[in-house]
């Protein structure tokens, strides 16, 4: 199940987001909707799961 956590440092105002469970580039549109929200994040990190490739299943139907 995906995690979404996000700090504000109250003396600087430093957004720090942090996105688990969730691969791919699929944390990118999380962590814009938390942006969106509370402000931008002064500094962006990947976590592997970032650099993990979703997973796609391809079929191919043959008829005769």
């Amino acid at each position: 199940m995906p995690e979404i956590r996000f700090e504000i440092d109250m003396e600087t105002g430093e957004l720090t987001t942090h996105v688990k469970g969730v691969p791919g580039k699929g944390c990118v549109d999380i962590q814009k909707l938390v942006e969106d929200l509370v402000g931008e994040a002064q500094k962006t990190e990947y976590t592997a799961e970032f650099h993990r490739a979703t997973e796609v299943s391809l079929r191919q139907r043959v008829e005769r």
